[in-house]
């Protein structure tokens, strides 16, 4: 449909309208404004006006009346059982129930809303709010608009450079004149710091000085094009968007004083440096800030391939890591992107659509949705050789002495799980912590006293929880419930009547338990039964254990003795972490 014809059905639309209002008699009009307009207002618009439009429904302009809602109309002028808004106040089945906030409409609300429908909702009529378009809303915002070159001001003449003739309109207009043309050393001085950031040496000077003797214009444009090509150049405008890309060398706070520094931060540093010297075309300097590892996987034709491009993603990852919260690190990320590449700030969309910019909640968690899927690898990946292969051969062996210390620690921690007497004092902690009801605080602290690590002791915890819980109960632990369900005043009289139901043919608990209990004095306390099953899993610990029914139930994902040596990180105290911690910053 072309534009033209747009007009023409709009205005006749807008005539039909005002016709139709035109038409409802004075007596509907009166009604309209003394029942329902203030019932409206008092009941509906909180949520359905200008300032809010529940699913896109307004109830406070005639034409968003009849429009409706984003799923359909709402009322159906003249038929009020047909309309969704008289089924919403009565709560009719099958239609979300209104109004949201406070009570019911009253029976004779409701009776006034079905004889305004039925007269065929009359409403006074209503200026138009503005003149309708035939582009979407973002298409009219100003960050979307072509770029169009301006006419020069009335009575200047094209010059050189056109901003002249603008700068110059101004000037006269405010009764300036410009200043004098720059002497070469001053000329010399302001190119130099303009394109690179650095004052010219006195030799500088002076070799510029005596070409503008000869011939001022080309010394001119020759000393441009020399520091346009100088690395200087590079430095000196990759620090603007170094600013724009929050580019730092540190993520921010950490805990237990782990070193906060980005070793390799240098590389996207570089790499914008030497991006802008090699003048690097602006839509392949920004997607390679986006995509360089999709670019280097998937080598479009259009693109360099270059492993080193993989280091403009320290756009997206030289941020603050918000000590581990990766929600704070996503929305980061758009941020900068958003305000950097777009020159928008869509964070606010985090939470609403934007009032009066084109920006919707929508695509705000479009984006999230992408750049919290992606990940930044554990191995950084390699874009470059060392320059010494000596020197690196010894990092490389004085790394591999610190990762062994790390092994080591961790597999300390591994053995101190499996310890017999440990296991025994954290099988006996959580009976006692179940017992007593421990949590937070005095679950930590009751461990701090025991000096277990809280972890291992919340893992062992949930894991006997789930194991003796509802559904099927291992045979490995028919004893531990019985016993655990022994009152603690009565524990040492009744255990001998445990340890003897656990003998019988029929009882259904697993024979090297039983004979374990058999074969050592009647426990008197909790702590006895914990030594005893502690002794028993320690032996089906060992690599040569077998495969069997203690084994099975000790291997369960949800087992503190699944979990593998290189993973007991997941148990560590913050000594412990400050421990690692000390031998990550080495």
């Amino acid at each position: 449909m072309s534009q033209c014809f747009s007009a023409i059905v709009l205005a006749g639309s807008l005539v039909f309208a005002s016709a139709a209002r035109a038409a409802f008699p004075p007596e509907q009009i009166e009604f309209f404004e003394k029942s329902i307009r203030p019932l409206l207002a008092e009941r509906c618009y909180d949520c359905h006006s200008s300032e809010k439009h529940e699913n896109g429904l307004r109830l406070d302009r005639h034409e968003n009346v009849l429009r409706g809602s984003d799923y359909g109309k709402v009322v159906e002028p003249g038929n009020p059982t047909g309309s969704k808004l008289i089924k919403a106040i009565k709560h009719a089945a099958g239609v979300e129930p209104m109004p949201k906030k406070g009570p019911a409409l009253k029976p004779e609300e409701i009776a006034l809303l079905e004889k305004w429908i039925t007269m065929g909702v009359p409403w006074p009529e209503e200026k138009a709010l503005a003149t309708a378009s035939s582009k979407p809303k973002w298409q009219e915002h100003w960050a979307f608009q072509k770029i169009t070159k301006p006419a020069l001001p009335k009575g200047t003449q094209a010059s050189k450079n056109p901003v002249d003739a603008f700068v110059l309109s101004k000037l006269t207009t405010a009764g300036l004149k410009p200043a004098p043309a720059a002497d070469a050393t001053t000329l010399c001085r302001r190119l130099y710091l303009t394109l690179t950031g650095l004052l010219p040496s006195f030799e500088q000077v002076e070799a510029f000085k005596q070409a503008s003797a000869r011939n001022a214009a080309s010394a001119e444009a020759a000393l441009v094009d020399q520091l346009l090509c100088s690395p200087h150049y590079g430095e000196r405008w990759a620090r603007y968007w170094l600013d724009l890309a929050r580019y730092s060398d540190t993520e921010g706070y950490q805990v237990a004083g782990k070193d906060i520094r980005y070793p390799y931060a240098y590389t996207y540093r570089d790499w914008v440096v030497n991006s802008l010297n090699a003048d690097m075309p602006y839509d392949q300097f920004l997607t390679f800030q986006l995509a360089a590892d999709k670019i280097q996987d998937s080598k479009p034709a259009d693109l360099p391939h270059n492993e080193k491009n993989l280091a403009a993603l320290g756009f997206l990852t030289v941020g603050d890591t918000f000590i581990g919260n990766k929600d704070l690190q996503t929305d980061d990320r758009i941020d900068v992107t958003a305000r950097g590449m777009l020159g928008l700030t869509v964070g606010c969309a985090r939470c609403h659509d934007h009032k009066y910019d084109p920006i919707p909640a929508k695509d705000y968690y479009a984006m999230y949705s992408i750049f919290n899927s992606s990940i930044v690898p554990d191995d950084l990946p390699v874009i470059g050789k060392p320059a010494s292969d000596t020197a690196y051969a010894s990092f490389q062996g004085e790394v591999a002495k610190v990762e062994t210390k790390m092994a080591d620690f961790r597999k300390v921690v591994f053995e101190d799980m499996r310890n017999p007497e440990r296991m025994s004092a954290y099988l006996a902690f959580i009976y006692e912590a179940k017992a007593k009801n421990l949590e937070k605080d005095a679950y930590r602290g009751r461990c701090g006293q025991l000096k277990l690590r809280d972890r291992v002791a919340s893992k062992w915890r949930a894991f006997m929880d789930g194991a003796t819980g509802k559904g099927p109960l291992s045979p490995v632990l028919v004893a531990w419930k019985e016993f655990a369900a022994l009152p603690e005043a009565e524990f040492a009289t009744k255990a001998q009547g445990v340890v003897d139901a656990l003998q019988k043919p029929d009882s259904k608990s697993n024979k090297e338990i039983a004979a374990a209990f058999k074969g050592k004095p009647v426990p008197t306390k909790f702590e006895d039964v914990a030594a005893t099953y502690a002794e028993v899993f320690a032996k089906h610990l060992t690599p040569a254990g077998e495969k069997d029914e203690i084994n099975t139930l000790l291997m369960r994902d949800s087992s503190p003795m699944a979990v593998a040596v290189d993973d007991m990180e997941q148990f560590f105290t913050r000594q412990d972490m400050e421990t690692t911690v000390r031998m990550k910053n080495e």
